[in-house]
This record gives structure tokens, C-alpha cells and sequence, in this order.
């Protein structure tokens, strides 16, 4: 099969053998280290960017995406396993609002706005497995049981579409969960998350199953909307998930003095009379 066909996608969604899936597998994750190398984190810092060889790696994935999502069997232990990594992914959305909201009120209580004019608040979730030649990093990737049924090189490519995600798509693309929180200089300390607007409203009992997602064996899980992003808006397929176990909460905050060139302070502009 040409894999840079345009009914490539087409023709792989037409195979319903799992052991053929396999075979077309191994054969588009080996051209993909044939164009990217054998270090996943130089192919898009080089100097010399590629763009053909960019759009034929980026073909390539979404084929791998679809190959791998189609072999997803749902075994017991996968689907333990699914439970339990969107539970953690919950908790650690709720984790990023609850932390970004404290760090605002911390930094209110403290505010100094004789010098300080405004604020950029945001709290993002992520994952950033790290991948090594030399196979010696075996955390930030997991290897579970099913592997050899599935036969994909799981560090690597983690670690390669990670750096797909954020080339293309910048902190959307890094980010699986983003939140954030507008200044007002009337918000005081003592306001609420949700009067603060950072709040987690995307969870409301109602499952995020889309797409593959919507698997029979997983249709008991009420899915979180970190489980849907990364499965419906990133190039993960499920079996990838499984596998990550590199997840960070960060909440940060940037004070700014804003001036122009005779020292007037940005809230002291009237922009619209110059």
C-alpha cells in the first residue's frame, strides 16, 4: 500500500483483521523514523525545515492514529486501566482551576499597583513524556501487556507527537486542559473560583465519549473532557493514552508594567486621542 495515497485512510478503515493492522503498523511507524531520524526532538528544531518531509510525517501519523485506534481491544486490564487514568485526569483539571485561582488570590493580597498595571493569569494541564535512544526510561512511558499485541514503538512516537502538537498548533497544541482568569481591578482576595470565572463548567455528569471513545466496553465511564481532548483534539489514540504517565499541572502569573517612552503608565493612555 502507498501510505501517501489520499484513500490511504479510506483503505486502512476497510481491514478489520487486527493481524493486518499490525503489519501496516510496523510499516508506517518505520517510515516515519526513516524521514524523522533517531532523535524525535531535532525533526522540527532543525534549521532546515522540511515541509515536504513535514506533511508526509504528519500523513503518517493520522494513519498511525487510525490503525491504532481500530486495534484498541478494551481488554479488563485496559479498561482498569482507562478508569483509573480518567480519574486522575479529573482530578487534575480540577487541581489546575483550584491552584490557578489561589495563585491569583495570593498574588491580589500582595498587589502593589503603584507599580503593577495588570495581570496574565493562566493554569494548563499537559503531558511530556520523555523518550531516550538508549530505552533506559521506562516512566514517562509505560509497557504494559499489551504492547507486543500492538507492536507500535510507544516512546517514541509519544514523544515525537508531542512535538508535532506543539510545532503545529503551539500551547493547543501542548496543552491538554487550559484555563484562565481575566483582572479586573475590582476582583478582590475573598471572590470565589466561579466569581473569579475559573471554574471547571466542562464537567457536568454528561460523558465526553466521542468518536473512538464510544467504544461498548468503555460506555459505563463517564469521560472527562482532558480524555476527550487528548483522544478527539490531539494525536493520541487511545493506546497511546494508556501509556502516558507524564502529566503536568502548572499555574503561572505575569506582572506587568506597561509604560510608553515618557514614562506614562498604560491605565494613564488615551489611546484614542493620538
Amino acid at each position: 500500500m502507498n501510505y501517501y495515497e489520499r484513500n490511504a485512510i479510506e483503505r486502512i478503515n476497510e481491514i478489520t483483521d487486527n493481524s493486518e493492522l499490525r503489519r501496516h503498523l510496523l510499516s508506517v511507524e518505520i517510515l516515519i523514523k526513516e524521514l524523522v531520524g533517531d532523535d524525535p526532538y531535532l525533526f522540527y528544531s532543525s534549521r532546515t525545515h522540511n515541509y515536504e518531509k513535514f506533511e508526509r510525517v504528519e500523513s503518517l501519523i493520522e494513519l498511525r492514529l487510525l490503525i491504532l485506534n481500530k486495534m484498541f481491544d478494551a481488554t479488563d486490564s485496559e479498561v482498569y486501566r482507562f478508569e483509573k487514568l480518567n480519574a486522575l485526569l479529573l482530578e487534575l483539571t480540577n487541581q489546575m482551576y483550584a491552584r490557578t485561582c489561589l495563585l491569583y488570590r495570593n498574588t491580589l493580597r500582595n498587589a502593589d499597583y503603584s507599580w503593577e498595571d495588570d495581570y496574565e493569569v493562566e493554569g494548563t494541564l499537559s503531558c511530556h513524556p520523555e523518550y531516550d535512544k538508549d530505552n533506559s526510561n521506562q516512566h514517562d512511558t509505560l509497557r504494559l501487556e499489551e504492547d507486543d499485541y500492538y507492536g507500535s514503538d510507544f516512546a517514541y512516537m509519544a514523544a515525537l507527537i508531542c512535538e508535532y502538537e506543539e510545532y503545529y498548533n503551539g500551547s493547543f497544541g501542548e496543552n491538554i486542559e487550559m484555563c484562565s482568569i481575566q483582572h479586573n481591578s475590582e476582583n478582590t482576595p475573598d471572590m470565589s473560583d466561579r466569581q473569579l470565572g475559573c471554574i471547571n463548567d466542562m464537567e457536568d455528569g454528561t460523558t465526553w465519549a466521542e468518536g473512538w471513545l464510544c467504544h461498548p466496553k468503555l460506555e459505563h465511564i463517564c469521560m472527562c473532557h482532558a480524555v476527550h481532548s487528548l483522544v478527539c483534539h490531539h494525536s493520541f489514540s487511545i493506546p497511546d493514552m494508556l501509556r502516558i504517565n507524564d502529566f503536568w499541572v502548572e499555574a503561572s502569573i505575569k506582572v506587568q508594567h506597561i509604560t510608553d517612552q515618557t514614562g506614562k503608565r498604560w491605565k494613564d493612555i488615551d489611546y484614542d486621542s493620538q
